[in-house]
């Protein structure tokens, strides 16, 4: 099904003028987004002083560039500033027709090495054993929204500069939630680039980072 009132994007990495004019241009009814949003209120004004998102609903989950210290993991969506809402780790909303998408934000940063931990980089950007017992307690998921992917998912890493993403913890504990459900759909970012796959049922895709070349967004 193609429908043009909801999209998936790609990194945003605080760029919310650009989203601002992305929506204005578009303007779907909700953007379901894959991490690293760039929620740093300490580094920069709210999102809610310069958001004007209008009518379109914004679901993302964290990456692992955010402000970790001011998000709190409890399995909970919470409405940051109007229509901006943050999916924490294990959390689902209800589409319009009725399919459950699932959120699992959180990856391993490659350049945590030139960060400064507790202001720029934090430990609570890992995926925790809690967090996975969160995203396992459902009976039913159609839709995956994370940051990084499972391990299992098959990514050409010759097409693209990973630091040491592809040794991310992370993915593997990703293969659990992979495993109980089996999603029909799973979209995903933090690699700066475009690529599908299918892995059993499941078909997934990832996204480039927002005003990039390569492809960035979709209809769902």
């Amino acid at each position: 099904m193609n429908n043009k009132k909801i999209i998936i994007m790609g990194d945003v990495h605080g760029e919310i003028r650009k989203l601002n004019n992305f929506i204005n241009k578009k303007r779907p009814e909700i953007i379901l987004q894959c991490g690293d949003f760039g929620w740093w209120p300490s580094f920069r004004d709210n999102v809610d002083k310069i958001a004007k998102f209008k009518n379109t609903k914004v679901y993302f989950c964290d990456g692992n560039h955010e402000e970790h210290s001011v998000l709190r993991q409890d399995g909970k969506v919470h409405e940051l500033c109007p229509n901006v809402f943050w999916c924490s780790r294990g959390s689902t909303i209800t589409l319009p027709d009725g399919r459950i998408v699932l959120f699992i934000g959180g990856a391993s940063s490659a350049d945590k090495r030139w960060r400064k931990e507790g202001v720029t980089w934090f430990p609570e950007e890992d995926i925790t054993d809690d967090d996975i017992h969160r995203a396992l307690n459902h009976d039913h998921v159609d839709i995956v929204i994370s940051h990084t992917c499972p391990l299992h998912f098959s990514i050409d890493f010759n097409k693209m500069f990973v630091y040491d993403k592809i040794h991310d913890k992370n993915r593997e504990r990703l293969d659990a939630v992979l495993k109980k459900y089996q999603p029909d759909l799973w979209f995903f970012g933090h690699w700066h680039t475009h690529c599908i796959g299918i892995c059993g049922n499941t078909k997934w895709e990832c996204f480039d980072y927002l005003g990039h070349t390569d492809i960035y967004f979709d209809y769902l």
